[in-house]
């Protein structure tokens, strides 16, 4: 790329670089249209309400907490453990993910820079307003170039900006002073990765965040809390004291002045005729509740229209079932989907890279050790109710694998090894197919993540009516299976087939009846029986 291209890209940048300090304002919950607009007559309170704050580390932590991202491998099992794992703890993997989820979510994108120190792989996070991405014209796109800019001082305190360009073979270096580009003296450096060393981040189709969108909503609620919230209750307040210079200063016979007793009283006196006139601000007509409406509108529209629950409103709503707290999350997790969806693929890309730096940049893709990502929501979990719920179902009415499959991976990581050992310490075993393989051929692989999120009571209770009513032949498999995934969005198709399947094929313990008795009896002997 030559200098004139170059520094047009740069200076042509200064508006999305505003757009991103204006993005951290909101984030720091200093919301810029409330605290910037132009000075007001007293009372001016400006109330800045970080609901943007409370929206991206809402996300971020369900989505994306440290080691909410978990990776497998399923051919080379050793792989992750031995290859990538290392790599992932020597950059602080679990932390940086999430703090570029959080950045993706604030702007829109997130851009992560790979490198080599002594030879081992490398990655952190880049600021998002010093990176300017270079694409290509084919379908799809592929990134060809980006540049990295950001402002220093020398000596004497005189301002310019070091500019760095990444392609797929070089790192090349430049310096934009006094309104001309030039090439740095040291000369362009190789790298090994094959491509561009830079992967982006994204949790939509166009590079959006999460609440630009509502901004005008949070303005205009900030605007309803501090003017006709905290602006007429200051003013109230203070009113009596703006009679102050009508009052007499005199003293009387107990040292206080009109003032005084006013603070004291609360009451005026001597005010003539025509009182309401005389202190008419403390009979002016506020429309509390046309007020307090308002806020409440407009803060449930920023919520829904940012695909957010507001938790306030779930824990004033007492008991729900299951499928009705589903039902009020469902836009939160359809959000969260596209969200997993696009920010997975930056996963794949860094995990890319790193196999790029590896030695494997000479590998077909296809050959290369096939990486799966799993999202496990950080949802609150009732532990006891979800232990009691498993004594009551295992091993009597549900094979002991499906129950276990309704606990938290944090209290049984290994289904097959746990059901093992619950089976030598009550002397039962299973009936197994092929190897492999449980009751109904459900397959079982050690160690494998079996549940992508915990679920609540409510939840552990609709999914074992489910799969009891598979065992009993009231709903064929597939049935059950659509209205699992249906309940619960965030559940996928093969962990409903795993944790239904074996239900299929399982015939439920019945009690025994007895027999009717045969033969004749005597009328009175037979009337005698049925007594009790």
């Amino acid at each position: 790329m030559d200098t004139k291209t170059l520094k047009k890209l740069i200076d042509g940048d200064s508006t999305r670089c505003a757009e991103i300090a204006t993005q951290k304002k909101y984030i720091e919950g200093k919301n810029v249209a409330i605290l910037g607009r132009a000075a007001h007559e007293e009372p001016d309170n400006r109330i800045s309400i970080p609901i943007v704050r409370k929206a991206v580390a809402m996300v971020s932590g369900y989505m994306a907490g440290a080691g909410a991202i978990t990776y497998s491998t399923e051919l080379d099992e050793k792989y992750y453990g031995e290859t990538l794992k290392p790599i992932f703890d020597a950059n602080d993997e679990g932390l940086t993910t999430h703090e570029e989820f959080e950045t993706a979510c604030a702007h829109g994108s997130a851009w992560e820079y790979h490198y080599t120190q002594d030879g081992e792989p490398r990655f952190v996070e880049v600021p998002v307003e010093q990176c300017i991405p270079v694409w290509d014209d084919s379908l799809p796109r592929k990134l060809i170039m980006l540049i990295r800019y950001y402002t220093k001082e020398d000596e004497s305190g005189h301002e310019y900006k070091e500019v760095y360009t990444y392609d797929s073979q070089y790192i090349t270096k430049y310096i934009y002073n006094s309104g001309r580009i030039e090439l740095a003296p040291e000369p362009p450096v190789p790298h090994a990765y094959g491509e561009v060393p830079f992967a982006e981040a994204k949790i939509s189709r166009y590079g959006t965040n999460i609440f630009d969108h509502v901004r005008s909503i949070i303005d205009f609620r900030d605007r309803i809390v501090s003017e006709d919230y905290a602006n007429e209750a200051q003013r109230f307040a203070s009113s009596y004291l703006l009679l102050r210079n009508r009052l007499s200063t005199e003293l009387d016979d107990t040292g206080m002045n009109e003032v005084d007793k006013l603070k004291i009283t609360r009451t005026f006196e001597d005010l003539g005729d025509n009182v309401n006139n005389a202190v008419a601000f403390l009979v002016k007509n506020i429309p509390i509740d046309f007020i307090k409406n308002a806020d409440e509108l407009f803060e449930r529209l920023a919520y829904d229209m940012m695909l957010l629950f507001d938790n306030k409103d779930l824990a004033t709503t007492g008991q729900i079932s299951g499928i009705s707290l589903a039902y009020k999350l469902l836009p939160f997790e359809y959000a969260c989907a596209t969200y997993e969806a696009y920010f997975s693929r930056f996963l794949q890309w860094r995990i890319r890279l790193i196999q790029n730096a590896t030695g494997n940049l000479k590998v077909n893709p296809q050959d290369r050790p096939q990486v799966s990502i799993k999202f496990n929501r950080n949802l609150p979990f009732d532990l006891q109710a979800a232990v009691e719920m498993f004594m009551k179902v295992s091993p009597v009415q549900l094979p002991v694998r499906v129950a276990l499959r309704l606990l938290p991976d944090s209290l049984v990581p290994d289904v097959e090894e746990t059901a093992k050992e619950i089976e030598e310490a009550t002397g039962t075993g299973s009936v197994e197919g092929p190897e492999g393989a449980e009751e109904g051929g459900a397959e079982i692989v050690a160690g494998e993540d079996v549940q992508a999120q915990a679920l609540n009571g409510a939840q552990v209770a609709s999914l074992v009516t489910v799969a009891q009513a598979v065992a009993d032949n009231q709903l064929p498999l597939a049935t059950a299976v659509e209205i699992v995934l249906a309940a619960m969005p965030t559940m996928t198709r093969e962990d409903a087939m795993r944790m239904l399947q074996p239900a299929d094929a399982f015939t439920p313990e019945k009690v025994a009846t007895p027999a009717p008795a045969t033969g004749s009896f005597p009328p009175n002997k037979l009337a005698q029986s049925s007594k009790p």
